[in-house]
């Protein structure tokens, strides 16, 4: 057979090769291999633009590693069977990893025990499902914050068990809790401060409720809660509301201040909304101009206006004739009124602040009064004017007062052997400070080092503070005590309204009431907390506790977990003449519900009095014990 001739490709054509040709391996684009290009592995180091040509087992896709890299690169690949993963698959083409396995790769894991959390203050954006949100001892649970305050409000909350006076709805027919008109109550167009605890059935009501307003429907202020849940502080016809809803939970105590700084003709003024003692939202300003003041003839209205009534319980206002301090917002809402902060008022101690005459001071050597000034004339350090007045150690006072024809020094006001202010320069002051250990000592005293020279007038001193004090000590059967000491009872309307706790008089409990027969009780003999049965000899009376949807109207405000107590005392005569209390739809009964007749052999044997608790335990449910 004759030997077979390679045939070879040559630019595009097909050739045989001669017998005994040799082919030139650059004829196929192909460069032998070069031992100078080898590293000391045995691969090539020095190849560029180096592809890797992968086809599959069909020889239908072609694939290719390419080396990007601007430098000097050593990949190694792990030395092992194995599936290639992309950079942009799930976790789920890994095999599976405990948390431990986890933890060792992160570096600044800061979770407990070293876990992997994504921040370290993260946002929950979607609170856990209600079902969650109970208590659970054996694993940590997340609770969203309207969750947290329901049950601190509902355990916590001092307020909803102490002495109050709730407050039916009315529409029309009646009126708030009322202070009558008195000076002590327009604050003018000076800074004021607005305090009340109240507790409402709903903190986004359908509408607008009234917690407390002095106005004539020109001048004035009117506080109030919009259906949003925001506050609103209303200053003559212009209203202020809070950035924020209060957030409160229905039927708990919110401790609402709302705090106002009048405004100037140059200086914008502003009104500051707290709840329990935190701000609430930003600071909403006052358009600076000349102040309108806020001073009427009508009386001071809680709950309710001169003709129509909030649904609601309040136990504590306060009105202050200055502007409180975020710090000082907090410390009324923890530890209640500051002795500094009773008995303001508006009357000045100050005799003769004008200087119209040369009386009622005693003056240093340089120190003369005359054309209605009190004059330093190079007085030296410590020269004073100075009198003897009805200052309270402790208390806080505002003093106020004008400086003419300054030429050198300064003085500073002694208020009873404290220091307040240092004053060197013309115009108009207002300070406040406390009274210290000397209180009969009020005066102006020169502090520069040698020569002071300059003129005072106008000088006033006020007690600052709450000019009228309603707290839950202060109510009583016939009105609600004013402790401030300017007389400013309040008085209840006439209908629409009930204490939340006993009421003493006298020492003596409120009147019996009397009940003959089988009948069901009424939500107003309860509060009595005293029922006397006298019924007809030799048979059962039978009285049937109030539905929980009767308790509930009657009692709109009266919190879940809270109760009273009452007795039911049987003055019939026949041993058989016992009495039986009876559930009610959803007013359950619990233990021992029949009182014995005041019979020797059965009251003097068993007693003839029977003791309840009743306490509300959910929305329309109710459960009286018998305790005794």
């Amino acid at each position: 057979m004759a030997e077979q001739k390679p045939l070879v490709t040559v630019s595009g054509q097909v050739q045989q090769l001669p017998a005994g040709d040799t082919l030139p391996v650059t004829v196929l684009g192909f460069t032998p291999e070069n031992a100078a290009n080898k590293d000391a592995s045995g691969g090539y180091a020095g190849l560029t633009l180096f592809k890797l040509n992968l086809r599959n087992a069909a020889n239908t896709f072609t694939s290719f590693l390419t080396n990007a890299a601007t430098a000097v690169r050593t990949w190694t690949m792990p030395d092992k069977d194995g599936t290639v993963a992309m950079t942009n698959d799930k976790l789920s083409a890994f095999a599976a990893t405990t948390s431990a396995e986890l933890a060792g790769v992160l570096s600044d894991e800061t979770g407990d025990g070293g876990g992997f959390v994504r921040a370290n203050n993260a946002t929950l954006t979607a609170p856990m499902a209600a079902a969650t949100l109970v208590d659970n001892l054996a694993t940590l649970r997340l609770a969203d914050a309207t969750f947290v305050k329901s049950q601190i409000a509902s355990t916590v909350n001092s307020a909803a068990i102490a002495q109050g006076i709730a407050m039916t709805a009315a529409a029309s027919g009646s009126s708030g809790i009322a202070v009558a008109d008195n000076a002590q109550l327009d604050m003018g167009t000076s800074n004021f401060s607005v305090f009340c605890s109240v507790s409402l059935p709903d903190w986004t009501p359908a509408a607008t409720v009234i917690l407390a307003q002095k106005t004539d429907g020109t001048n004035g202020w009117v506080l109030s809660v919009l259906a949003t849940g925001v506050l609103r502080l209303t200053i003559n016809t212009t209203n202020y509301d809070s950035t924020a809803a209060t957030g409160l939970v229905d039927g708990t105590f919110g401790k609402i201040e709302v705090v106002v700084t009048r405004e100037s003709a140059s200086v914008a003024g502003s009104v500051v909304f707290y709840v329990n003692g935190v701000q609430l939202g930003a600071s909403v300003a006052i358009t600076a101009g000349s102040p309108t003041t806020v001073n009427n003839a009508e009386s001071l209205y809680l709950m309710g206006t001169t003709a129509a009534r909030s649904a609601g319980v309040v136990n504590a206002f306060y009105l202050l004739n200055y502007a409180h301090s975020a710090a000082q917002a907090l410390l009324l809402y923890r530890n209640g009124l500051d002795f500094a902060d009773k008995f303001g008022n508006f009357t000045d101690i100050v005799i003769n602040g004008s200087f119209a005459a040369d009386t009622d001071w005693t003056k240093s050597t340089g120190v003369t009064i005359s054309g209605g000034y009190c004059h330093f004339t190079s007085a030296a350090a410590n020269s004073a004017v100075y009198q003897s007045n009805g200052l309270i150690y402790g208390k806080k006072y505002r003093v106020t007062f004008d400086v003419a024809n300054y030429v050198e020094g300064s003085f500073f006001i002694n208020l009873g052997n404290l220091t307040l202010g240092t004053v060197n320069a013309n115009g108009s002051y207002s300070l406040i400070g406390i009274c210290g250990i000397i209180p009969t000592f009020f005066g102006i005293q020169a502090s520069g080092a040698s020569s002071n020279t300059f003129d005072v007038t106008n000088v006033t001193c006020t007690e600052i503070g709450a000019t009228v004090v309603l707290d839950p000590a202060g109510i009583n059967l016939s009105n609600w005590f004013d402790s401030s000491f300017n007389g400013l009872n309040a008085s209840y309307p006439a209908v629409g309204f009930s204490q939340t706790r006993e009421v003493i008089d006298n020492g003596k409990r409120l009147p019996a009431t009397a009940v003959t027969g089988s009948a069901t009780l009424t939500i107003a003999q309860l509060p009595t907390r005293e029922i006397q049965d006298t019924h007809a000899s030799g048979a059962t009376a039978t009285y049937t506790l109030p539905t929980a949807a009767l308790m509930d109207a009657a009692l709109p405000t009266f919190p879940i977990g809270s109760t009273f107590e009452w007795c039911l005392i049987n003055l019939s005569a026949a041993a058989a003449d016992t009495c039986t209390i009876a559930a009610g739809t959803s007013h359950t009964i619990v233990g021992n519900a029949v009182v014995q007749s005041a019979h020797a052999t059965t009251g003097a044997l068993y007693g003839s009095t029977g003791l309840f608790r009743t306490k509300k335990t959910a929305a329309a449910t109710y459960v009286t014990s018998r305790i005794g």
